[in-house]
């Protein structure tokens, strides 16, 4: 395996409360309720899987795609458990570009407010600053409050589309948020 596809590839991360593992086909059949009518109501009906079929289709595309070449970019999609009891709880997805990363993430409408999302994404995120990423981005349906809030707690801030880099997740009407990483001036 070359250098660059080792300094990228992500095993298991794990939190105070949460796994974060490699996204597989079968973690639809433990993922069926990201079916919900509440998740799927901020996702563009292109992207809205309708069935358990559907969603297994959708993850092994996505299996898929983190396996692929792609020059340029590489794809992580990821699922998330609980540590305590080990359920699966959602799934984040990167992007990474270079020195910019493109994040989203969905989770079971049982585990909203409580914190699980916020701390997946941040343990992402740390993760990929130290692999080289200097830019985050998301982009969130514009009346999806909560994911919007989210991103601020995480520390994005409004942006515009930029120019030099596409948004894979990016819909026309999108709010479109980055987060810069401070560069430490003690590191070489």
């Amino acid at each position: 395996m070359d250098s660059e596809a080792v300094r990228w590839q992500c095993g298991v991360l794990k939190t105070q409360r949460l796994i974060v593992e490699p996204l597989l086909a079968d973690h639809a059949d433990e993922l069926v309720d990201l079916l919900d009518e509440r998740v799927n109501r901020f996702f563009s009906p292109k992207d809205m899987p309708s069935s358990q079929a559907a969603l297994r289709e959708q993850f092994a595309e996505m299996e898929r795609a983190a396996n692929s070449r792609d020059v340029g970019s590489r794809f992580h999609p990821f699922v998330v458990r609980t540590a305590e009891l080990q359920t699966c709880i959602g799934r984040l997805e990167v992007l990474v570009q270079d020195k910019d990363a493109e994040i989203a993430f969905v989770f079971v409408p049982s585990v909203w407010g409580k914190g699980y999302a916020r701390e997946a994404a941040e343990a992402m995120i740390d993760h990929f600053r130290q692999v080289g990423v200097k830019r985050f981005w998301a982009c969130v349906t514009r009346d999806n409050t909560p994911s919007l809030a989210l991103c601020k707690r995480l520390g994005f801030a409004l942006a515009e589309v930029p120019q030099d880099l596409e948004l894979w997740a990016y819909d026309d009407g999108d709010v479109v948020l980055r987060r810069e990483i401070a560069v430490d001036p003690f590191q070489r």
